[in-house]
């Protein structure tokens, strides 16, 4: 199934591309990655509302799931619901604490709510964090 949706995407196939997506996912309803890889495809194509509830769903099965909670963070943002997203970021953020990328997206997020004060704030968090893993 998986090779159906990945080939069906890649050859524009898309019916029953979202076809085998959805058998895997009924296939292995308890598999944060394959639910990962959907919702995160989901939001790609801008289908937010279908991508936030497979990614709740991959959160679900694992709460602590940085790679998962920052493409539901990003699929909120998307969708207009900024609260969410920030809190979402937050967690993201406390999981990975010295990798740039949990500052990185958070910055993205804030910069496109125009909430420019709070993004620089979070640019000097990260600074401080990286001098002090040198």
């Amino acid at each position: 199934m998986l090779i159906r949706w990945l080939s069906g995407v890649q050859e524009n196939n898309y019916v029953p591309a979202i076809a085998a997506m959805n058998v895997l996912l009924a296939m292995y309803p308890q598999d944060r990655r394959t639910a990962f890889l959907a919702g995160r495809w989901l939001v790609h194509q801008r289908r937010y509302a279908q991508g936030i509830f497979v990614l709740e769903h991959a959160v679900a099965l694992f709460p602590d799931y940085p790679a998962a909670l920052n493409e539901l963070a990003y699929a909120y943002a998307f969708s207009g619901n900024i609260d969410r997203a920030y809190g979402l970021m937050e967690r993201y953020v406390e999981l990975q604490p010295n990798e740039p990328n949990p500052y990185d997206s958070y910055g993205e997020i804030l910069r496109a709510a125009g909430q420019y004060d709070a993004h620089a704030e979070l640019h000097v968090d990260f600074e401080l964090v990286s001098a002090l893993n040198r």
